[in-house]
């Protein structure tokens, strides 16, 4: 399923999946190499394997975005994006700043087809996730998966709460949402409600 919120760190555009300034949250938070340490030798879940980005994805990234359906790079990226530069895939995948993570499912067999993204990148105001998970893949419990991740990780790091934003006409994804524990509520924007996760910790400092 694609949970088709903003860009993390970056409100309600499709230009970008990672800031071009990175925010700095008040602490460190969980960097890239972290979820392979959460995950720990790979999270099988109907031969899927569950991993921490790596500088190398790039290439898969870009084919996983080339092949979404219109309606699946709509609900991710707000707007039919066919696909992403070289500089957006080199910040979605060397995820050297504070406050971002990037986890990767991709099939466990040898091909290690990769399957789903998802990521958080955290301002003062917490972390702000998006994901998107290949149309085959959608409803097989992937996205809720790595939702899930990216929220056990952002609770470890200390944050309060994990935000996102959703189309509102993508009822799949309001549902899941729900199901998670995320509150859904109106946003600024007339076309998104707003999804926050209370992580039951609070950071201090």
């Amino acid at each position: 399923m694609t949970l088709p919120q903003s860009s993390p760190g970056e409100r309600r555009t499709a230009s970008t999946i990672l800031p071009v300034a990175a925010p700095e949250p008040r602490r460190r938070s969980a960097t890239s190499a972290e979820p392979i340490r959460a995950l720990g030798q790979g999270d099988p879940l109907s031969g899927v394997h569950l991993r921490a980005v790596s500088p190398t994805d790039g290439d898969r990234i870009q084919a996983l975005v080339r092949s979404l359906s219109i309606e699946s790079r709509r609900a991710r990226f707000f707007a039919p994006v066919r696909e992403l530069s070289r500089t957006q895939l080199e910040r979605m995948t060397e995820l050297a700043f504070p406050g971002t993570v990037g986890i990767v499912a991709e099939t466990a067999d040898a091909r290690r087809e990769m399957l789903a993204i998802a990521q958080y990148a955290a301002d003062e105001d917490g972390p702000e996730f998006a994901v998107v998970v290949a149309d085959a893949w959608h409803g097989r419990g992937v996205g809720r998966r790595l939702v899930g991740q990216l929220a056990a990780l952002a609770g470890a790091a200390g944050f309060a709460v994990l935000r996102g934003f959703v189309l509102r006409s993508n009822a799949a994804m309001i549902g899941l949402a729900r199901s998670l524990g995320f509150a859904v509520s109106a946003d600024g924007d007339p076309a998104l409600y707003r999804l926050v996760k209370p992580l039951g910790r609070a950071r201090s400092g």
